[in-house]
């Protein structure tokens, strides 16, 4: 689950603010949007992170980390 919750009940927030949800540094965000992990949009000059894909993102590594590692003898 993220750490904080978005500001105001956003539904998309800034790189900042995502990276702050994450607990990781706006770069790590910003990686993940050039790399296409994480989705993003523009309005304007602007570029906004939407909540919803953050949720998805961060239950897609949990559930991934989850699962039985490869290779791992019983």
């Amino acid at each position: 689950m993220m750490n904080q919750s978005p500001p105001c009940d956003s539904v998309a927030v800034t790189y900042r603010d995502a990276a702050r949800m994450l607990s990781v540094c706006e770069r790590t965000v910003w990686g993940l949007v050039q790399s296409g992990e994480l989705p993003a949009l523009r309005i304007g000059k602007s570029v906004r992170i939407p909540v919803d894909a953050l949720q998805r993102y961060v239950d897609e590594r949990v559930s991934v980390s989850n699962s039985p590692t490869k290779g791992v003898a019983e």
